[in-house]
């Protein structure tokens, strides 16, 4: 990997949890994801998935149903590239913690 794009595991070294939800890598496909017990939701948000300095932010919500299809574009320092990051993931997760989520869309 590129030592200029911040990876999954330096993201868990600053935040494990976030905004009542707890982040984990998948051992089988390797993503990370944010699961929030209480909403049953949880967003996948690894980044460099597919392209190194991208971030796609997808969601499963409690019935299956994906939404979101939100992509973030990192620049800067891994410092900068985490601040984004979190920017975004908190972003999204604001949408959920609201209590009108449910009209929402992104």
């Amino acid at each position: 990997m590129d030592e200029n794009w911040i990876t999954e595991e330096q993201i868990l070294e600053r935040s494990r949890s976030f905004n009542d939800f707890e982040a984990s890598i998948d051992d089988t496909v390797g993503s990370l994801n944010w699961y929030n017990k209480k909403l049953e939701v949880t967003i996948y948000a690894t980044p460099n998935w597919v392209v190194y300095g991208k971030v796609p932010f997808d969601v499963s919500e409690a019935d299956w149903k994906y939404v979101s299809d939100v992509r973030l574009t990192l620049t800067g320092n891994i410092d900068q590239q985490y601040e984004q990051y979190m920017n975004m993931l908190k972003s999204i997760m604001d949408k959920y913690t609201n209590k009108n989520y449910e009209n929402e869309n992104y």
